[in-house]
């Protein structure tokens, strides 16, 4: 296979992957059990919900570098290889 449609099918694959876990986690989400919660929130789950909310956009960021890495490197030119061991 070659190094361009094996990353095109990297990228259709992480484009389903995504859109399949957003599904997924919508089904967990329920909206009555979401009003109860907003009203029984104190300072300090604010607090942490912030710093969790972070830490998970943190982790978000770091795995979309990888993927990006990992899939750019089907896209470029050996000749770009070759360039860059100079």
């Amino acid at each position: 296979m070659k190094k361009k449609q094996a990353g095109y099918l990297k990228l259709i694959g992480l484009i389903f992957g995504a859109a399949l876990f957003i599904h997924v986690l919508s089904q967990f989400v329920d909206d009555a059990a979401l009003d109860h919660l907003k009203h029984n929130l104190s300072l300090w789950s604010i607090i942490a919900l912030v710093i969790i909310i972070n830490l998970v956009s943190f982790i978000c960021f770091i795995v979309m570098i990888n993927l990006y890495k990992w899939i750019s490197r089907d896209f470029k030119s050996p000749k770009d290889d070759i360039d860059r061991d100079l």
